[in-house]
């Protein structure tokens, strides 16, 4: 059932007085009003409390308790009453910065030591405690590897998530050129001096792909090392940037041209520097 509208009398008390009163003081100025209304009215109005009202307020309350039967009441009038989003979003600004009650405050070691002795011993109920078997429960859950699955699809669809997983990925693994790399690397090195940079440990990231190689004498092109088993159909699993015809596709869609050297190749020195040099003169 809609709550009683406000009249045009109350919004001005609340716009004047609400900034610059104590609970008590406001709630005699609008004694038809709970508090919890006047606090979510303010809130859709904007009206926030002066920094020193807030001083008043915390002074006021400091050394004070609520009972266990006021506790018990308070707890039982909120039971199903959803919070407005609006409400809440205005009540963590309130909460930021210096408007948070232990701003620039500290625990001493006391305090800190009487926190850790009071939870010592202390363990969650069964249902929330997250043990390593709890987990695996949670996280086998069909409905919770959805959620997983759509949430990560979700955060890959941003340029910015994938390279930076993809650049903290490859800096753990510490990634080293291997041997079919380093093959290409010297043959480059031999035969086309300065025109390519192994790039393959994650100095450069493109979307979402790391390029083995790229060109760095102007030309806007990419040399890409396959391994006959890490790119078979096998290995692949219905990834098409993983075969030759889309990795080629996904580069053109930044840019860029790619040739792709296939394990077979490399084994032919000759072969693989007429693949570069003619890749080299295609515009």
């Amino acid at each position: 059932m809609p709550g009683r509208r406000w009249t045009d009398k109350e919004i001005q008390i609340l716009q004047d007085y609400y900034p610059k009163t104590t609970p008590k003081e406001i709630m005699g100025l609008l004694p038809n009003r709970s508090y919890w209304s006047v606090n979510i009215k303010a809130s859709r109005l904007n009206i926030k409390k002066l920094s020193e009202t807030l001083s008043r307020v915390r002074a006021v309350f400091t050394g004070r308790h609520h009972t266990e039967e006021t506790k018990k009441k308070l707890r039982q009038a909120q039971l199903g009453i959803p919070q407005p989003q609006e409400f809440c979003q205005r009540l963590r600004e309130t909460m930021i910065g210096e408007g948070n009650p232990f701003y620039g405050r500290h625990h001493s070691q006391e305090t800190r030591a009487a926190i850790s002795e009071r939870h010592k011993g202390k363990r969650h109920s069964p249902s929330t405690e997250f043990t390593s078997e709890r987990m695996k429960e949670v996280c086998n859950r069909p409905e919770e590897r959805k959620r997983r699955s759509i949430r990560t699809k979700q955060l890959w669809q941003s340029k910015e998530y994938a390279e930076k997983t993809l650049s903290a990925i490859v800096k753990a693994l510490a990634r080293r050129p291997n041997k079919l790399e380093l093959k290409v690397i010297k043959l480059l090195d031999e035969n086309f001096p300065n025109e390519w940079e192994y790039t393959g440990a994650g100095k450069v990231i493109l979307g979402k792909l790391i390029p083995d190689f790229i060109n760095i004498n102007g030309q806007k092109k990419i040399i890409e090392v396959f391994g006959e088993y890490w790119h078979s159909e096998k290995a692949i699993k219905g990834r098409p940037s993983r075969t030759e015809k889309g990795r080629i596709r996904e580069y053109k869609k930044l840019g860029y041209g790619c040739l792709v050297l296939w394990e077979k190749d490399i084994a032919d020195e000759q072969k693989v520097i007429s693949l570069v040099k003619n890749f080299m003169e295609v515009q």
